[in-house]
């Protein structure tokens, strides 16, 4: 199966499936989700912290309490003086997304989520190609669509790898976002509202920027949450996710015309 047929067949299973497949939450998966949601309170602490200084002196006022993503404490491997562009362009695309009316709170519908919806979430059969089930049940809880799609989005849309570290190519694939939309909405059809539709197009840059700031946290304290395999492989995966959020938002106008002709 192609990427886009695959990328295209992912949102009907993680709609309508996962709503049918949720059960009780295995204790190892259960505990590890908890944790990780425990761990991302809020960005706030990140960002502020490192930059209160500077703005202070300048008078400018930065809108970190509008900023809801996940973050850790601090510096705590006093790395915070090499990662200044970093929290500047988190800063950016925070400011862009989580200030659009239809990201608000309240402003869309909760729904069961699958909250970790990619490809290597679905089991497809080896003969025929075809998808078979959702896995990973463990971060089903209620949600918005857009953190389904979003994740989708931004691990499906990017031909390039999560911790690239070559960001020129780090891109939206517009063939790939396509049938990524086409498929989700036409999986979801009758179950979505027009008002999340026409939300998806901030979806994805909401979850490159939510993945980009946990992995820049995580930098941060030193590595303690998500493995590495080289020094720095977190400041990778973060300068790769907030580059690609800020290649979607700069996308945002087409990405929105495709959801305009899907309502």
């Amino acid at each position: 199966m192609s990427p886009i047929r695959s990328g295209a067949r992912c949102g009907r299973f993680v709609c309508l499936r996962a709503a049918r497949c949720i059960g009780p939450r295995t204790a190892g998966g259960g505990a590890r989700f908890r944790s990780s949601k425990a761990r991302a309170r809020s960005i706030r602490r990140t960002l502020a912290s490192r930059r209160s200084a500077r703005r202070a002196r300048s008078g400018d006022s930065w809108p970190t309490s509008r900023i809801s993503s996940r973050a850790g404490s601090g510096d705590a491997a006093g790395r915070a003086a090499e990662v200044g562009a970093e929290l500047d362009a988190a800063g950016r695309a925070a400011d862009r997304v989580l200030t659009a009316p239809g990201l608000a709170p309240g402003a869309l519908p909760r729904r069961v989520v699958h909250n970790d919806c990619k490809l290597n979430n679905l089991l497809f059969d080896d003969r025929t190609g075809e998808a078979l089930c959702v896995v990973d049940l463990d971060t089903v809880m209620p949600g918005t669509v857009l953190f389904d799609f979003g994740e989708l989005a931004r691990t499906g849309a990017c031909p390039a790898a999560e911790d690239e570290r070559d960001l020129d190519r780090v891109r939206v694939d517009p063939e790939l976002f396509r049938a990524l939309a086409n498929g989700f909405t036409a999986g979801a059809r009758g179950l979505l509202e027009q008002r999340e539709i026409r939300a998806l197009a901030l979806a994805g840059p909401l979850m490159a920027l939510e993945n980009g700031v946990r992995f820049l946290t995580d930098h941060l304290e030193g590595d303690r949450y998500f493995r590495i395999a080289r020094p720095g492989h977190n400041l990778d995966r973060a300068r790769a996710q907030l580059r690609l959020a800020a290649r979607m938002l700069e996308a945002e106008r087409e990405m929105r015309a495709i959801f305009e002709e899907l309502v």
